[in-house]
């Protein structure tokens, strides 16, 4: 059906995004710029989904409130991830 196509190529558009977030985070630890420890595929997945849901409340909401919220915990919060990172 045309809604499974659509379903399966929204799910290669997130695959490509984690896929691309993960490497760039793995890059962000050689560098030394995340800690070691951190899963990068994990952290790649809760970002995407941080991000969806941050925009998702906006749109609710009606402000750009959420989105200062995600900033903050993201990149001040976990690990002190610096935005250049990202």
């Amino acid at each position: 059906s045309g809604e499974e196509v659509f379903r399966v190529k929204l799910e290669q558009a997130f695959e490509a995004w984690l896929s691309r977030l993960d490497h760039l985070f793995q890059q962000a630890q050689e560098a030394g710029e995340l800690p070691n420890h951190l899963n990068t595929r994990a952290l790649a997945e809760f970002f995407i989904c941080s991000v969806e849901g941050t925009l998702m409340r906006c749109k609710v909401v009606k402000s750009r409130q959420p989105f200062d919220v995600f900033y903050q915990v993201f990149f001040h919060g976990i690990g002190h991830i610096q935005p250049s990172t990202v």
